[in-house]
């Protein structure tokens, strides 16, 4: 799972598979792919914030750029 997860970030886009695939493992209820996706993109979340206890659950540092653009995650 964390290789997954270091794939998605250093893609700097979403993978909504992942973090359903991840929020079952956790113990969510199976429920429709598609309405996971839908709960999560208008669900009250902050991404940052999601984003940055994930690389603390999985032990990786993102470096940026001085204009804050992802250079690496490590």
């Amino acid at each position: 799972m964390k290789n997954r997860y270091k794939i998605m970030r250093e893609s700097n886009m979403l993978d909504v598979r992942f973090l359903y695939d991840y929020a079952l493992s956790k113990g969510l209820k199976r429920c429709d792919l598609q309405f996971f996706s839908q709960a999560f993109s208008f669900g009250n979340m902050n991404i940052e914030e999601l984003l940055s206890n994930l690389d603390k659950e999985f032990d990786l540092t993102t470096l940026y750029s001085p204009d804050g653009r992802l250079i690496s995650v490590v």
